[in-house]
């Protein structure tokens, strides 16, 4: 599964500093220490927006809830944004849990992205952004 890092507005000047990829491949690793630094995990920042509500409508079944009449994709709020604060609320302990463990070695790779991610979301905090991760085909 890819992962990519979405805003609500594109400044000129902003820049995501994390990379997608590496976001993706440790996404799993990165929600075992957010749990263990008791925090939420990053994957509840992923939501279903725009275009990726077809592919969701398209499927044979899914829940959404009691609706009256057919359901059309762009009647559907985007998903949920968020504020840079409240990503930084899961990153700052992860990054601090993680460099307390005698293994810290161990989690180099996703410490890199980690701070990657922070270094964005601070940035978005400073803009007065609001962001969200969207599953990616």
């Amino acid at each position: 599964m890819q992962y990519e890092l979405k805003t609500d507005r594109q400044p000129t000047s902003f820049r995501r500093k994390v990379d997608e990829r590496a976001l993706s491949q440790h996404i799993d690793e990165i929600d075992t220490l957010c749990h263990a630094a008791g925090v939420a995990s990053l994957s509840e920042f992923v939501t279903v927006a725009g275009d990726d509500l077809e592919d969701y409508f398209d499927q044979d079944s899914f829940d959404v809830g009691h609706v009256d009449g057919p359901i059309d994709a762009d009647d559907v709020e985007d998903g949920a944004w968020f504020s840079g604060a409240e990503g930084l609320e899961v990153i700052d302990p992860v990054l601090a849990h993680v460099a307390g463990q005698d293994d810290a070695s161990e989690f180099d790779d996703v410490i890199t992205t980690l701070r990657d991610l922070r270094d964005t979301l601070e940035d978005i905090r400073r803009r007065g952004l609001h962001w969200h991760l969207t599953e990616t085909t």
